[in-house]
């Protein structure tokens, strides 16, 4: 949390002298300093340019050649990214282990190759979808006075709810494939189908976190208190479920309540350029681009 309240405080106060910002730029760097941290990376601009470059290579266009070449792009940019981020920072920590992932994944002697994908993924889970996730809450917040006043007076549970229920509503991934260990029945309105062992199966995660059969009344609505069932997470689907669950949804609902109370508390606050949405293949996800604020 210190380390998150340092990285808010700089970037903040940055933009409160100039009094004008890119939103999605400042929530970007303050994804990747903490995604960083925990790591084992050095945030520097040249890092986050790379992973741009991998996270942000579109992979259908229609045309073979481009997306052959988007995929050549792609690799040429994990290359870059292993040779100047996580080829130095293994070396550093096998001379000065930290509390970080690329250290404890030097202590179990995990390979280069082992240890670049943790960082790629850690890369899309922890810079990238924290990044939309903080621009699309302050949006909300800035066209709904009241949210703004509840991220910046009430306690802890009901700010973490608000941010759970925010991602139920706006997943920043919008589709998730997972392969059948073994044979499952699902029953559905008396009928039931067997998905064979071996079968992919997507899940679209904005049809399932807005089925009333759920999340109850009005599933399409932002309710910040709304009342689930036992056992039912606050974001439903929003971080994946079961084993591969998000590992980092506790750092990424606490960043954005450290960011944006900071943010939202503000004098003169206001938006003077609305958003451009894109979507991001790679994640089938959104993404909020040009998003132009300013303060005092």
């Amino acid at each position: 949390m210190p380390v998150m309240e340092q990285f808010a405080d700089s970037i903040i106060g940055e933009f409160a002298r100039a009094g004008r910002g890119d939103l999605n730029q400042m929530a970007m760097r303050m994804a990747v300093a903490v995604a960083s941290a925990i790591v084992g990376l050095k945030a520097t601009p040249g890092m986050v340019k790379r992973l741009n470059g991998m996270l942000h290579t579109p992979t259908r266009t229609g045309h073979a050649l481009q997306e052959r070449w988007a995929e050549l792009w792609g690799r040429g940019q994990m290359l870059t990214f292993l040779l100047f981020d996580v080829r130095p920072a293994i070396r550093a920590r096998r001379r000065e282990p930290q509390d970080n992932v690329i250290s404890y994944m030097v202590s179990k002697g995990k390979s280069e190759i082992a240890i670049l994908a943790e960082c790629v993924v850690y890369g899309a889970a922890g810079m990238v979808t924290t990044q939309e996730f903080i621009s699309v809450v302050f949006w909300h917040c800035m066209l709904h006075p009241e949210l703004r006043e509840l991220m910046l007076t009430a306690d802890q549970e009901t700010r973490y709810e608000f941010l759970n229920e925010a991602l139920r509503l706006e997943p920043v991934i919008a589709r998730l494939s997972r392969r059948a260990l073994s044979d499952i029945a699902v029953t559905s309105d008396g009928q039931t189908v067997t998905i064979p062992a071996g079968d992919r199966i997507d899940f679209h995660l904005y049809e399932i976190n807005a089925d009333a059969r759920t999340v109850a009344d009005a599933p399409r609505a932002l309710h910040p208190h709304r009342d689930l069932g036992v056992g039912v997470p606050r974001a439903v689907m929003g971080f994946g479920s079961g084993m591969h669950k998000c590992a980092g949804e506790f750092v990424a609902i606490a960043e954005t309540d450290v960011f944006l109370r900071r943010l939202l508390a503000l004098d003169g606050l206001r938006i003077e350029q609305e958003p451009t949405l894109n979507r991001n293949e790679l994640i089938e996800g959104y993404e909020l681009r040009n998003f132009i604020i300013a303060a005092g």
